[in-house]
């Protein structure tokens, strides 16, 4: 799964953090990184050679000819659209949101969740700026052409172009 989405649930809620372009660099570059030292064919990589359940059935065959990159984006455009379809049982939780104001969000995302604030403020205190935007340095131009392609119009509706 793209590192920007990290689903969790209690009291019938969804929490998904919403990061745009942040969420397919770590995980894209890392894989990249790993093929080309290991040698290892696509068929290896986390997204492997056959589609998921959230891979569109009209679209299957093409996401198994797909790259990396453009994989994590149309994981990311899938999860995303799922929590904007229930938007009475998501909360969006962008990154950049919680790295300005990592008490404030755990504090939001606790009392839509019914839970205590103190162990999410004590998670959120960890939180770093230092990814946010890191995509621009980290993804090659065909990487950013992928996950274009295949989010590019959620990325601009969501305010990230």
């Amino acid at each position: 799964m793209c590192s920007g989405h990290q689903p969790g649930k209690q009291s019938g809620k969804t929490v998904s953090a919403l990061t745009g372009r942040t969420s397919a660099t770590p995980t894209t570059r890392r894989r990249f990184q790993r093929r080309r030292r290991s040698g290892a064919t696509s068929h290896q990589l986390a997204y492997g050679a056959h589609s998921r359940f959230w891979v569109e059935p009209e679209r299957r065959e093409e996401f198994e000819h797909a790259s990396e990159a453009r994989r994590c984006a149309w994981a990311w455009r899938r999860y995303v659209t799922a929590a904007a379809a229930a938007p009475e049982r998501s909360v969006e939780l962008r990154y950049e949101a919680l790295v300005e104001s990592p008490q404030t969000e755990a504090d939001r995302i606790a009392a839509a969740l019914g839970s205590e604030p103190e162990p999410l403020r004590r998670a959120f205190a960890e939180v770093h700026g230092s990814s946010l935007g890191r995509w621009r340095r980290d993804l090659t131009p065909e990487q950013v052409a992928d996950v274009e392609a295949e989010a590019g119009a959620l990325l601009a509706e969501l305010g990230y172009h």
